[in-house]
């Protein structure tokens, strides 16, 4: 805790930094377990879609009200940029 809250600022609640980390841990796990795997699933897409969507928007909201440090903005840069890539069609194969 001490490291994270150096770069993005103190927190009040200990447990809910840590139940963001693990989930997000969790999402990442399965999405990563889907692709080496290969798997194409709409679950898997709507997955990953939906979370990053969400971090993206709880990062740019709260980082543009003052309420969270502006660091969590590069946070949202990155989500956006699996959204794009997300959203590119599919090849055939």
């Amino acid at each position: 805790m001490p490291s994270f809250e150096a770069i993005t600022g103190p927190k009040v609640d200990d447990w809910l930094v840590r139940m963001v980390g693990l989930l997000a841990t969790v999402i990442g796990a399965t999405l990563l377990v889907a692709a080496r795997q290969g798997a194409r699933t709409l679950e898997l897409h709507v997955l990953a879609l939906g979370s990053a969507s969400a971090f993206a928007a709880i990062d740019i909201w709260y980082a543009l009200q003052g309420r969270i440090s502006s660091i969590y903005l590069a946070d949202a840069v990155l989500q956006l940029g699996l959204l794009a890539l997300l959203a590119r069609p599919r090849r055939a194969g």
